[in-house]
């Protein structure tokens, strides 16, 4: 028997599953919002997520955010007869998005590496000095919903960003060499394989789309999936990576 799931898992969604990433909170209506925190290169130190500065000996790659967080949340409001619903707080235009206001690329004539674009990757770091992981072995879920597999995520790192070519106002050559500046970027996480890519609020719609499947029982897994993702993520750093590559 479905049993208020509609308010119960919405303020589980905002309870269990806003996590504030390095400490960033924002509350409203007395809960906590989803914030992922990001930090700023070269300019601050406390907040979660770092864009690295590769650098060799004639090429440097200097990233500068627009904004110190991102949020995650649903992309639109969800509501009426679904199993978890989202709207207000918990719904934003353009969730997982981080912006930079400058990426600048310089790099020498004699350079080894003449890049193309910038990848993105999620650092784990290593077993002496391991990062805040994105990588969960737990789930709830049982029955026809019950994930394939023993491990998955929930975040994954952006995409890349493809680098103006020789001819694109982007592109400056020089006596010392090229210089690439690119201004109001911005790049978007997702959501990883323990929500098969979508969101939680159509990850979890989609697989309790039946009444019967939509039991108290089953509220009380999805809101526990939550609030792990809430311990292993609140107050942590996720280290995001950048690398050029020709």
């Amino acid at each position: 028997m479905k049993k208020e799931i509609n308010s119960k898992a919405k303020r589980k969604w905002i309870m269990g599953g806003l996590a504030a990433f390095a400490s960033i909170a924002m509350l409203t209506t007395g809960f906590a919002v989803w914030v992922v925190g990001v930090q700023q290169n070269e300019q601050s130190k406390d907040v979660g997520v770092t864009v690295d500065t590769a650098t060799n000996a004639s090429l440097t790659l200097n990233m500068v955010l627009s904004d110190s967080s991102i949020v995650l949340a649903e992309p639109e409001e969800v509501s009426g007869d679904h199993f978890v619903s989202a709207s207000g707080e918990e719904v934003v235009a353009n969730p997982l998005q981080i912006s930079f206001s400058k990426i600048e690329i310089k790099y020498g004539k004699q350079s080894t590496l003449q890049p193309t674009k910038i990848e993105f990757s999620i650092d784990e770091g290593t077993k002496e000095d391991p990062k805040t992981s994105v990588k969960v072995t737990d789930s709830k879920l049982v029955g026809d919903q019950k994930r394939s597999g023993t491990g998955w995520t929930y975040l994954e790192a952006p995409g890349e960003i493809t680098l103006p070519k020789q001819g694109d106002p982007e592109f400056k050559n020089d006596d010392k060499g090229t210089t690439i500046t690119l201004s109001g970027k911005t790049i978007d996480f997702k959501w990883g394989t323990f929500f098969d890519g979508k969101s939680p609020c159509e990850y979890y719609n989609s697989l309790f789309n039946k009444k019967a499947d939509q039991t108290y029982e089953n509220t009380l897994l999805v809101q526990q999936e939550l609030d792990g993702m809430y311990k292993a993520l609140n107050g942590n750093q996720i280290t995001l990576k950048a690398e050029l590559i020709a």
